[in-house]
């Protein structure tokens, strides 16, 4: 603040003769109060910068949409290991959209200021509070990565047969998780409000002690006279601007770049001739498991690579930041585009890229998730006669996409539509192609409701009453272990 304020007094000892020194000075003040207009390279690559973000924002409305969307996905609840969990994909749709709104809004105030309107201090506050957006999306998704890695150590997949499923967590260890969770989650929201709500009254407080010095500039300014000016006279004007000195115009001290350690570890099957299952078709279900497992997995290291690509580029932004943040250097042009393209930029592709992928994502496996498959309830498992009908409970008789059937029976006649109540059970409907051997693993029942992908059809799955149409579209077979798209 000391080398502003000589250079204030410099200023105004230097003023051309022949203009009067008080409107000068005064109008130099003013011009203070608002940070100088960057390069006009810079100012187009700012607004490709506030496209890109318009982008994101529309991508991350999109993804909150088909998360909430996914009405049988639980947002909040406990896992089996006993830790609370959260719905990744709609959690990461809006802290985007929040961070994508803030940037725009931040980097648009950044335009209207450059236009000659003094909008600082609402800039000081958004360009803030953003980061502790972009801080929240880091530790949600770093909680995701915890968890899995939980789920791997004290749940493994290669526990198979009557220990399946089952857990060896220490009681502890979820206290312990959920104690870290909210001392990340609640630690930063303070200092944050505080610091930033702080910076922006100060500035403030900086602006009225300008515009009283300005005033009292203009008022001494009629009376100039250039025979009986003296420096010194102008200077008296000038004191009042010590007492800035004392107030912080502006405080960066938070640029949250979360970089969390995921130890990537592949899930593989373990077995021995006392686990494995005997049912070929139980081979497969785990090889679909496996193959989805890894699938998921792919997803979740790519968007650890994208968020370490943006905080590493961002890294040498920050640290350049700090080391030339001198008094009111958020008047410096260069350190603005630092702010505005070096921080923003990177984050704005990889923001992209992981939305992107997100979206793709539930796009293309959404078909084969067991929670957007029907259930169907039978008549029997065993049923030789295509006209009896045993009302068998739906306990036994509960057929989950992925079940256990043999794989001679689950054949289909693709996009082949029937009607109901001339079948008298699902076997019989399998049963009318033999030309097909591949087994039937992904099927979506489709009807004339609107509901009919939840549809639940019941034992008396072959009365009369209900004569409507269905068809049976196979969306994925297995044979062996390919996988055969359509």
């Amino acid at each position: 603040m000391v080398t502003y304020q000589n250079a204030i007094v410099n200023f105004a000892m230097n003023v051309p003769t022949g203009h009067n020194p008080y409107i000068v000075v005064a109008h130099h003040l003013v011009g203070l109060l608002v940070p100088p207009p960057i390069a006009t390279w810079a100012r187009w690559l700012q607004r490709v910068v506030i496209a890109g973000y318009l982008v994101m924002f529309i991508q991350s409305c999109r993804l909150t949409y088909m998360g909430l969307k996914r009405r049988s996905y639980q947002r909040v609840g406990f896992d089996e290991l006993g830790i609370i969990y959260i719905d990744s994909i709609t959690a990461s749709g809006i802290a985007y959209t929040l961070y994508a709104s803030l940037v725009i809004t931040d980097l648009i105030l950044d335009e209207v200021i450059s236009s000659g309107k003094n909008a600082v201090a609402v800039w000081i506050i958004v360009y803030g509070y953003k980061f502790l957006i972009l801080y929240y999306l880091g530790l949600s998704f770093l909680w995701t990565c915890a968890r899995h890695c939980a789920s791997l150590q004290w749940k493994s997949p290669r526990h198979i047969g009557p220990s399946f499923g089952r857990s060896n967590i220490p009681k502890l260890a979820p206290w312990i998780m959920h104690l870290i969770l909210i001392v990340f989650f609640f630690w930063p929201i303070a200092p944050v409000i505080y610091q930033f709500a702080a910076a922006k009254n100060e500035y403030n407080l900086i602006k009225n002690i300008v515009l009283s010095v300005n005033q009292e500039l203009l008022q001494s300014a009629g009376s100039f006279s250039p025979k009986s000016y003296k420096n010194y006279q102008l200077l008296v004007n000038l004191v009042p601007l010590q007492s800035v000195i004392g107030h912080v115009a502006f405080t960066p001290f938070l640029f949250y770049a979360l970089q969390g350690l995921y130890r990537y570890r592949k899930s593989e099957f373990y077995y021995s001739d006392t686990l494995v299952m005997s049912n070929q078709d139980n081979n497969q279900e785990l090889r679909l498991m496996a193959n989805t497992t890894q699938k998921k997995r792919k997803l979740v290291v790519s968007r650890v690579l994208l968020a370490y690509t943006g905080y590493l580029v961002q890294g040498p932004v920050m640290t350049w930041q700090l080391a030339t943040a001198r008094d009111w250097f958020f008047l410096d042009p260069n350190w603005l585009i630092g702010s505005h393209l070096g921080l923003h930029g990177p984050q704005m592709i990889s923001g992209n890229i992981t939305l992107f992928l997100l979206v793709y994502t539930i796009r293309m496996h959404a078909p084969s998730c067991k929670d957007n498959l029907p259930t169907i309830r039978m008549a029997s498992k065993t049923l030789k006669d295509p006209g009896t009908r045993n009302k068998a409970t739906p306990s036994n008789n509960r057929i989950e996409p992925f079940s256990s059937l043999n794989t001679n029976v689950l054949q289909i006649i693709d996009h082949t539509e029937y009607n109901i109540h001339n079948i008298g059970s699902i076997e019989t409907l399998l049963q009318h192609d033999t030309n097909h051997t591949p087994s039937l693993r992904n099927c979506e029942v489709m009807s004339e409701k609107p509901t009919g992908l939840r549809t639940t059809f019941e034992s008396d799955i072959g009365s009369s009453n209900n004569t409507k149409p269905i068809k049976l579209v196979s969306r994925r077979y297995i044979q062996n272990t390919n996988v055969l798209e359509e």
